[in-house]
């Protein structure tokens, strides 16, 4: 990270490496529910609800700050659609 002043001369503030990637693979488990209702001639209306488990926290690393955040959590879904 740089600071730069009116003169064009830069004054390093901070430096840091970015490390390898670090792939890897949560188990989680996944578990929904849906309703379909026709509403007459070719609509139909479609309600999902579900929720989506995963055991391990997420962790994403940006510039020198590594954030870690739970992946779990509710879906949800709503759609009018049309049959062909």
């Amino acid at each position: 990270m740089f600071l730069s002043n009116d003169g064009g001369g830069q004054q390093e503030l901070m430096r840091w490496q970015d490390r390898k990637d670090d792939d890897r693979v949560s188990l989680g488990a996944a578990l929904a529910a849906a309703v379909q209702v026709n509403l007459g001639g070719r609509w139909y209306l479609h309600l999902e609800a579900g929720h989506d488990w995963v055991f391990d926290k997420a962790e994403v690393t940006v510039g020198p700050n590594e954030i870690e955040f739970d992946a779990s959590g509710y879906t949800g879904k709503l759609l009018l659609g049309r049959k062909l």
